[in-house]
């Protein structure tokens, strides 16, 4: 039986709603309403379109029905107070000149609207997050156009979490590091930090009903494993903290380093240009080994050696597709390289610092009479000479020429420290003064300069200082930009300018920060400023649960798992953001640093402690199990 041929719908549509669709409607409003789906039990088609007008009439949707059961609809009594509440609001935004007199059905008396007001109309019940009604409601269809993907493809998430812990899983002595941005692998090294392993990921199912001893080679069994240092090879460890993939994790890229001996250092070696940092006792020089690894064959695919030289991963080295930025702040050079799709050599596109193009050190060698030695040079590198113009036309443009010869000196000293991708061919480079690299505890309250430049062709697209307000706008509107640069395509962004959750809890930072003691808006900016450039090699976080507009939890969570600083006390507590209730929570493994281990995909995680090769991991399930019939 037929919608229309219910008779609770025709008693209603009789009784109840035949006064509100004699109203005319503008054909404004009727364009607008003529967008929405059917979405109320027995408001269908033109009834719906009306009430909708009327919704958009006062800026907001009256249409708070579609969870509610039908018949509960139809004989409720305040659903015919609310469509006489509707035509009196109808009725007092009507505009008379120019649509005429209000027709004679839309009267109601005054006693209605106090007893049934805007809030009780504004009231919504908490929506029920059931798995086989879900289910229903796909299986049939039911969402509005153009919104299946949106709210279809992580909305079961609300049924599914990783609530239960089991302990003592042995992982076989390994140093977890990370999943694949498909999921389908893990990467781990051993112990010693001398070889590499490669797990499949099978799935969280198979670690039901199975012993903690053999669970985590039932859920990763090995892919392959790779010995990239020999015993022979003192003091050469793989570096943790340097692990990338492609975006199409194809190759993976890792890094080995050892300490370079002071015997073999040569003049040339510490000193390769006039903007070489002099070596600091505490700081030694490092040798990197760069390698690219095939994720389907465990094969080398090529090295890339980098000698004498000081690295700081975590904000210094940024893969974006197959282009691998690395920042070289011993010798304040960039090198650019290119992965080859097919074989996995690595191709040196560049080099930006002493020189910014291919033949820029012919011309220099070819205007020098006589070759000085890199410690006596003068000539200014190639990059700061475009920051020194840029700046100087910038001043000359607003009459500060004088404050710009003033500050020559401090601009000249500058020194690059960290750096990061924004595009493929735009980077943003962070300089601060030379005597800061000896202190590096207090080398954030130093002043710095934040520059965006194009690589590829040389010019400097902007510079800011710590203090800049249109940076702070910068970076509130291309946030998404800046902090995940190295993905080409993300759906399901939890930045502040594409998620409201976000933006609310950043805008409650701010104040905090703005009405702590000693705060002010200048020490805000400040404090959001020397964040940049974003850190590319930290835990990665890209699952659904830590997506602010799905669950409510701490503002320091995802800064705690990215920086693996989460203790074993600390219990992790999730809500949901459509029914305010509490959802599941999270019990870690034990140890002093716990790293928190999301899939990408799966309700799945693993809590290891980060400061032991040895022990136990805790595995993250959804407390339900699935044993299989022996039948």
């Amino acid at each position: 039986m037929s919608l229309r041929e219910n008779p609770h719908f025709q008693e209603a549509e009789e009784h109840m709603l035949e006064p509100v669709i004699r109203l005319p409607l503008v054909d404004a409003l009727r364009r607008i309403s003529s967008k929405q789906d059917t979405q109320c039990g027995f408001f269908e088609s033109q009834y719906y379109h009306c009430l909708e007008a009327f919704g958009q009439k006062l800026g907001r949707k009256y249409c708070d029905l579609e969870r509610r059961d039908f018949n509960e609809c139809i004989t409720n009594y305040k659903q015919k107070k609310r469509a006489e509440w509707i035509r009196l609001q109808y009725k007092l935004h009507w505009d008379t000149k120019k649509h005429g007199p209000l027709p004679e059905g839309a009267k109601i008396e005054m006693t209605t609207v106090e007893m049934y007001g805007l809030e009780w109309c504004r009231h919504r019940r908490i929506p029920i997050i059931h798995l086989a009604r879900m289910i229903q409601a796909r299986e049939l269809g039911c969402r509005k156009s153009g919104t299946h993907f949106f709210y279809g493809a992580r909305q079961f998430y609300q049924c599914f979490h990783p609530s239960c812990s089991i302990s003592g899983v042995d992982k076989k002595n390994l140093i977890i590091k990370r999943f694949s941005p498909d999921g389908r692998s893990l990467v781990c090294f051993s112990s010693n930090c001398h070889d590499l392993f490669v797990y499949d990921y099978r799935g969280f199912t198979d670690a039901y009903n199975k012993q903690p001893e053999t669970m985590f080679e039932d859920v990763f069994p090995e892919r392959f494993a790779v010995n990239l240092i020999t015993d022979e090879e003192e003091g050469v460890v793989l570096n943790k903290e340097f692990l990338f993939f492609t975006e199409d994790c194809r190759y993976l890229l890792v890094a080995a380093e050892y300490p370079t001996s002071e015997n073999a250092l040569r003049w040339d070696d510490v000193y390769q240009n006039n903007e070489s940092l002099p070596p600091v006792s505490v700081q030694a020089l490092i040798n990197y080994i760069i390698y690219c690894i095939d994720m389907n064959t465990g094969d080398i695919c090529d090295k890339y050696y980098l000698d004498a030289d000081r690295l700081w991963i975590s904000r210094g080295v940024t893969l974006i597709g197959y282009l691998l930025a690395v920042l070289s702040f011993q010798h304040q050079t960039i090198h650019f390289l290119h992965i080859s799709e097919d074989t996995g050599y690595f191709t040196l596109l560049g080099h930006v610092g002493r020189y910014l193009f291919a033949d820029d050190e012919d011309l220099v060698m070819a205007a020098e009479k006589s070759p000085n030695s890199p410690t006596t040079d003068v000539v200014l590198s190639g990059v700061k000479q475009r920051i020194l113009t840029y700046l100087y036309h910038r001043c000359a443009d607003s009459t500060q020429v004088d404050n710009f010869l003033h500050t020559f000196a401090q601009f000249r000293s500058l020194r690059m420290w960290q750096m990061q991708l924004v595009t493929p061919s735009i980077i943003l480079i962070r300089f601060v003064n030379e005597e800061a690299f000896a202190a590096t505890p207090g080398i954030g309250s130093y002043p710095l300069l934040l520059v965006l430049m194009d690589w590829q062709r040389g010019d400097i697209l902007g510079a800011f200082d710590r203090y800049s307000a249109n940076f702070l706008k910068l970076i509130e509107k291309c946030q998404e930009e800046l902090k995940y640069a190295h993905v080409s395509s993300n759906r399901f962004p939890c930045t502040i300018q594409h998620c409201q959750q976000a933006l609310v809890a950043y805008e409650r930072m701010k104040d905090a920060l703005t009405d702590a003691r000693g705060g002010s808006d200048r020490e805000t900016r400040r404090r959001i400023i020397c964040q940049l450039p974003y850190s590319f090699s930290y835990i990665p976080v890209e699952t659904p649960y830590l997506d602010p507009s799905m669950f409510r939890f701490d503002d320091r969570l995802i800064t705690l798992i990215e920086r693996t600083k989460l203790t074993d006390s600390e219990v992790i507590r999730f809500f949901s953001r459509l029914t305010c209730l509490p959802l599941f929570e999270m019990h870690l493994n034990q140890g002093r640093f716990v790293q928190l281990l999301f899939h990408p995909t799966d309700p799945f995680a693993i809590s290891v402690d980060r400061t032991r090769g040895f022990g136990t991991a805790t595995f993250h399930l959804p407390p339900f199990i699935t044993p299989d019939d022996p039948a």
